[in-house]
Formats: structure tokens, sequence, C-alpha cells
């Protein structure tokens, strides 16, 4: 079970949803680049293109489609409620997000907690009934470099951090278009986000890391989004990890989400 507890953890840090930047951060969207200067984003691989468009431009208009960079960064704070299923069981679910990246989530039977995880942006730990992991100092570092804030996107093309393009596709699933990017992120994951064509909302994500020669490959799908005082939020996570020859599915429903709750 502290495994699933882990995994839990790692599909709410949302490094492809939900970041947000402080107001003395500056946005960096794509401008004109008369000059032979490269901009941030060639250097960060952002300017590469296909139809006409490039990825700096789909980050953007995902920052557009979830209520533009004013409204995300407003957001302090995030609290999700719903439930978890996995393995035929069916779990309660609460989280808080505060800006930049601390997090708690607790996992529950009726009114019995049976699972926790708490990240204060310096430690953490998971915790099984009253057996309590730390977590490790990589767990640590990743998550500080990986997840700068509630809205991860608004970081990519800052000049200050090491996210990098490795590739823009489009591709086609279920008789839909997506711009397919490859990222790479500042602790050297690899992260591929696939964006609606139309909508430009982020509809999958497929992480890859390897730990000690072993390879985990974490598949999250987002849909059912929502809009929550003129953000939109998916309702519906389906998320797939597959380690070692063995597969792990877990289907995620949101019921409620509130923005800038006070602190408990």
């Amino acid at each position: 079970m502290k495994t699933t507890l882990i995994l839990f953890a790692a599909l709410f840090s949302f490094s492809c949803l939900f970041n947000q930047v402080t107001a003395q951060q500056a946005v960096k969207y794509p401008v004109n680049n008369p000059s032979n200067i490269p901009t941030v984003e060639s250097k960060k691989g952002f300017s590469k293109s296909i139809d006409g468009i490039s990825a700096a431009m789909v980050i953007q208009k995902y920052i557009t489609a979830l209520g533009g960079a004013q409204q995300l960064q407003n957001i302090q704070s995030l609290d999700f409620s719903g439930s978890i299923t996995m393995a035929g069981m069916q779990l309660n679910f609460s989280e808080r997000k505060e800006s930049p990246n601390l997090d708690y989530i607790a996992l529950s039977v009726d009114t019995d907690t049976i699972m926790r995880s708490v990240f204060d942006g310096t430690s953490g730990y998971n915790q099984q009934i009253s057996q309590r992991t730390p977590l490790t100092s990589e767990e640590i570092d990743e998550r500080n470099k990986d997840n700068l804030g509630l809205f991860n996107q608004l970081f990519y093309l800052d000049s200050s951090n090491t996210f990098t393009l490795n590739k823009i596709e489009k591709t086609t699933e279920n008789n839909a278009q997506f711009f397919l990017l490859d990222i790479t992120m500042p602790s050297g994951k690899q992260v591929s986000e696939f964006y609606d064509a139309q909508s430009f909302l982020l509809t999958k994500t497929i992480e890859k890391e390897t730990i000690d020669d072993s390879t985990t490959i974490t598949t999250k799908y987002f849909s059912v989004y929502k809009k929550i005082n003129g953000v939109q939020f998916p309702s519906k996570i389906d998320l797939i990890k597959q380690q070692n020859g063995k597969e792990q599915q877990f289907a995620v429903t949101i019921d409620a989400t509130q923005i800038n709750l006070p602190r408990e």
C-alpha cells in the first residue's frame, strides 16, 4: 500500500497542470526576433514548430485555455476532494496544495484516514496507518526542481529554469488531433505532454523515469474539464503505471475543487 500512496501523491503533483507564478516573475511568451540573437524559446527548444505552430505557442494557448495567466497568478491554494478506485477498491481522498509546491493528501475509508502524504517544501513523508516513511533527499530534490508552483507551464519559457523541449509532433488518437511535446524536466525526467489541437487543453502525459536500471512509465489521462472561478480543471484522471512487466491502474474522480480557501 505504500507504493499506492506514493503513486497517488505523484498523480496530484500535476507538474503538467497546477503550478503558480508569483507576481514578481514574468511569464515569457514568444516575441518577434528580427535579429540573429537567439530567443529564450530557441535556446530551450520551444521555438520548434509544426504546421506553423511553435511549442511556445502551444504553451501560450494552453495557459489561455485554462483561464489566462492573470487568473492563474491569483491562485495561492487549491483544495480537492473526491474518490480513487484501484484494484476494485474505492477510497475517498482530500488534498490541499499551496504555492509554490506544498502538498497534503489524505486517503480514507469512511471517516478513517488510512494513508497520507505530506510535503512542506523542504521535507515530507508518506504514512500508512502508524508507519511513517520520510521522503528521500532525491524525492525532495525532484519535487523542488520539477514543481515550481501550481501551474508549471508558466515556467517553461522562463530563462532561469531548465525545462527543455526535445521535439514537437502532431499526432492522432481516437480521431482527434494533438500536439505532442517531449520535454526534459529540470531533474532530468522525461515527460511527453499531449495538448488537444482544438481546445489546447492538456489531455495526456507520459512520464519515463529510470532508477537503478529499472524504468517506470506513468501515463495519465485528463478529461471532463470544469470551470471553477474562471479556471479550467480536469475532474477525471485515469492513471496507468508500468514497471518491471507489471501494470497498475487507478481512476480518480474529483468531486470538488476550491480555490484560495484559508488554511484550517
